[in-house]
């Protein structure tokens, strides 16, 4: 094999784990491994779930920003597969499927909000690895309350007042 289809190789298997790790840290609340996996600014889009526009967030304000959302949940878990990995030199794009659960129980809304979709993340190789520098959640379904965020966040910074 030669030396270019070797490297593709590699470049392929980092920037698949750098998924991996976004969807993991999440969920275990890895805050230093979410933070490993973005340039030192990134464009975050998660307009199809949210509303609003594109931010461009400092990666330690994203990681913050993460944090106060996902916290307050008893459980989340992001499931992503059918790598869709682009190599262009020193950039990359990574189409996933995307599968996540949101596990709070309450007593407002269903204890549970599942979506589907897919992300789009824009990467670019650094000396510290490939790295995201964009990311775009495109949610195809959902199932539950998005209410039950806000009562995860409330719950999170009652924590913090604790």
């Amino acid at each position: 094999m030669d030396d270019n289809k070797i490297q593709m190789l590699l470049d392929r298997t980092e920037i698949v784990d750098v998924v991996i790790r976004y969807a993991t840290s999440i969920g275990l609340h890895d805050w230093a491994g979410l933070r490993s996996c973005y340039t030192d600014q990134v464009e975050i889009d998660y307009t199809s779930m949210i509303g609003g526009n594109p931010i461009v967030f400092k990666a330690d304000d994203w990681v913050t920003w993460a944090r106060q959302n996902a916290s307050g949940f008893e459980s989340v878990m992001h499931y992503t597969s059918n790598d869709v990995v682009t190599i262009r030199g020193d950039e990359a794009t990574c189409m996933s499927y995307v599968h996540s659960e949101f596990f709070l129980p309450n007593d407002k809304v269903d204890s549970m909000w599942s979506g589907g979709g897919y992300y789009t993340n824009e990467m670019v190789r650094t000396s510290e690895g490939w790295k995201i520098n964009k990311t775009k959640l495109t949610v195809k379904w959902s199932k539950g309350s998005q209410e039950l965020f806000a009562i995860a966040k409330e719950r999170y910074e009652a924590s913090q007042k604790a």
